[in-house]
């Protein structure tokens, strides 16, 4: 006999609590309970060991066989391809390309896409848009987790070599056993983990489609990143055409991995020469502009850290932050006001990176350091520069990792001087080296 009652989830970490609270307490979100039905069993069933499950790692093995997505950017992103069983979790903004994307893959593999937010005749018709055959993908028009189950124990689905089964979105997705609508809290944990569980059973690969809410974290219970093997994050403008792929969590490889991608009528596109897109075509004689290097994952990738000033109107001055951490600038600040004796307290500052990208590496302290000193004191650096290094709050200058391979893409790219911690050990050597301390020209 089961009984159900209502509880609240928080849509943030997937705690629960008998009644409506304001703040999690698991997790300290706001307004982020929301009311779920819950059944459970009054009288619970001993469970036993199936046979089998008790193995030993020896009897067991380590040899991973991968699979080809047909696209060899791809591949390198999940460390040489996908893996028999592996479940990838695809986030991103509605819009910014995610099903165009997947549709490529699916035609490039033995691929079955279920039809989950849009039509099968919605789906064939922007494959018929971007010129793909589709011979290999098979639609699947149903939103039930329990028919898809049903449907992979299939012959035919056995009978192919390397599967791969693409949910579209994971949100649309429901069971009758969850007394709650497609999308909920309670639906999404639990198709999340009775379709990765048929994955590791059948061996078949498995990408879920997930949204991201406005504050850029993936919709859903916290929960569905830890059922999932693999996390990739797709990020871009849609008012633009360079997209981005960045691998965040990976138990099949290494994570942090980046590629570039531009939009296209007929669907993604590698974009080889990036520079063109990422790097704003400007004046030598133009202060605040520095150069870097910065390494995701495996690959050097060179980007311009931009900065401007201008004199605050306000009692406290605004720091507007894109595509770096903002409490990071405010440190980096910090320093410069005291260790190198520049006073930014009176200006706004304004710090991007230009592109659109999000970049977490902290060797881009040195530059964004060199970007706010040359616009506060109105001086461009010298043409041809690279920068990169950490900064630490004593003013040091600590090595960037992969140091070599940055010296490799600068020197690719034509920079022609290298400032990192073989050209100075501090900021103030730095900053005299580099003729920034004092300008002939007033300061901004």
């Amino acid at each position: 006999m089961t009984k159900s009652k209502n509880i609240f989830v928080c849509s943030s970490c997937g705690h629960s609590s008998s009644k409506w609270q304001g703040k999690c307490f698991q997790c300290g979100a706001f307004n982020s309970f929301i009311e779920e039905v819950n059944v459970s069993s009054s009288s619970p069933t001993k469970a036993n060991i199936p046979d089998g499950s008790i193995k030993k790692i020896a009897d067991v093995g380590n040899n991973l066989t991968r699979a080809s997505l047909g696209i060899k950017e791809l591949n390198d992103l999940l460390a040489g391809g996908y893996v028999p069983g592996q479940v990838i979790l695809l986030a991103g903004e509605p819009g910014i390309g995610k099903s165009t994307l997947l549709l490529q893959v699916a035609n490039l593999t033995n691929s079955h896409y279920v039809c989950g937010e849009e039509s099968p005749q919605q789906v064939a018709t922007r494959a018929m848009r971007m010129g793909v055959s589709a011979e290999n993908i098979t639609l699947l028009d149903t939103r039930d987790v329990d028919s898809i189950l049903s449907y992979l124990q299939n012959t035919s689905v056995k009978a192919q070599q390397n599967p791969l089964l693409i949910v579209d979105s994971i949100q649309s997705v429901s069971s009758s056993h969850i007394k709650s609508t497609a999308g909920s809290i309670s639906q999404v944990q639990y198709c999340a983990s009775k379709l990765s569980e048929a994955a590791k059973k059948l061996g078949v690969a498995m990408v879920f489609v997930g949204q991201v809410t406005k504050s850029g974290y993936i919709a859903g219970p916290k929960l569905l990143e830890h059922i999932v093997d693999t996390v990739v994050s797709f990020e871009g403008d849609r008012a633009g055409d360079v997209r981005i792929l960045r691998v965040q969590k990976n138990r099949f490889g290494p994570s942090g991995g980046l590629e570039l991608f531009e939009m296209s009528s007929g669907g993604l596109v590698v974009l080889n020469d990036y520079t063109e897109r990422l790097i704003a075509r400007h004046s030598d004689d133009s202060p605040g502009s520095v150069l870097s290097v910065v390494v995701e994952g495996v690959r050097p990738l060179l980007v311009e850290v931009q900065a401007l000033n201008k004199r605050s109107v306000f009692p406290n001055p605004r720091h507007v932050v894109n595509g770096v951490s903002p409490k990071r600038v405010e440190m980096l600040l910090a320093v410069i006001e005291r260790r190198l004796g520049i006073n930014t307290g009176n200006y706004d500052i304004y710090v991007n990176i230009s592109g659109g990208i999000n970049v977490h590496d902290t060797a881009l302290d040195l530059p964004i350091v060199l970007a706010v000193v040359s616009v506060v004191k109105n001086k461009p650096l010298p043409a041809g520069v690279v920068a990169f290094g950490e900064v630490g709050l004593m003013g040091e200058l600590r090595k960037a990792t992969s140091n070599d391979k940055r010296k490799e893409e600068a020197e690719k790219r034509g920079c022609k001087l290298v400032i990192d911690s073989d050209f100075g050990s501090d900021l103030p050597s730095i900053v005299n080296k580099l003729k920034l301390g004092a300008s002939n020209r007033k300061e901004g």
